[in-house]
């Protein structure tokens, strides 16, 4: 019987956040949260936001744009994927974007470094003027240990990474191997599809000042320079963990449950 991978917790843990993330999209008074998983190569970082690709014809993860091939990078994909029902637009394979031509990177940068925040108003495409109305679009993506730190050094500036939640897949090729042999064993949990269903209009979830100024607390623990965006990203997740609870109101214990998911943030390597 094939072994169980050790960091299934881990697996499971960051299949979860994905589908938090993807919900913070459509809380009301809250800004689509952004992810990004580093990971190194042949560790199942593509296949894990996959299992939210949803087949043709299934009405779940439908506020999910998944950018599969170069046709769709650059400007045009952001602007079509500004319809109400998108929340987030889904790059299995970031590295590939960052490879792209100088000047399709820095289009790609140019728009959504305020989409991830602020929101796009007007944006310039040659002389066409495009009107997005202060559209927001978060981004979940993934991308090589490697890769991410060669580009690291560049993005930093930007204040791009500082808008998303970079989480770390450190699968070892041992444990990868583990879960191809529970695949090809018949045991498929790893890459079963997760459906997330959300309404089009904001979801309404309460969290108390209390439980705020605990999450605000943690916020400054970690990052106490940036305590408003970080402490608002944590209250985000709270809250979608919430709505994927059934809950109206966010409660501690949806907190604990992304604070014990913290060993894929606070990562040493």
């Amino acid at each position: 019987m094939a072994t169980l991978p050790r960091d299934r917790d881990a697996w499971e843990k960051l299949t979860f956040l994905v589908g938090a993330a993807s919900v913070t999209g459509r809380l009301e008074g809250s800004r689509p949260q952004s992810l990004l998983i580093v990971g190194p190569p042949a560790s199942g970082k593509s296949a894990l936001i996959e299992r939210y690709k949803a087949p043709d014809g299934v009405a779940h993860n439908q506020h999910l744009a998944f950018a599969t091939s170069a046709s769709q990078w650059g400007v045009r994909v952001l602007l079509e994927t500004q319809v109400p029902r998108i929340t987030h637009l889904v790059v299995p394979e970031f590295q590939a974007l960052t490879l792209r031509k100088q000047q399709v990177w820095e289009g790609f940068l140019g728009i959504m470094l305020p989409a991830m925040e602020e929101g796009v108003s007007d944006f310039y495409v040659g002389p066409k003027r495009e009107q997005f109305k202060n559209a927001r679009l978060g981004l979940i993506a993934s991308i090589a240990t490697k890769a991410f730190t060669e580009i690291q050094p560049k993005l930093a500036p930007t204040g791009f990474l500082s808008r998303m939640l970079v989480v770390y897949l450190n699968r070892t090729p041992e444990d990868a191997l583990r879960a191809r042999q529970c695949y090809n064993a018949g045991d498929h949990t790893e890459l079963k599809k997760v459906y997330v269903s959300l309404p089009n209009r904001p979801i309404r979830i309460h969290l108390s000042a209390r439980l705020a100024d605990t999450i605000d607390q943690y916020a400054y623990g970690i990052a106490p320079h940036e305590v408003h965006r970080v402490g608002n990203r944590f209250q985000a997740f709270t809250k979608a963990v919430a709505y994927l609870k059934g809950d109206s109101e966010a409660k501690l214990s949806h907190w604990e449950v992304i604070k014990s998911c913290e060993a894929l943030w606070l990562n040493d390597g």
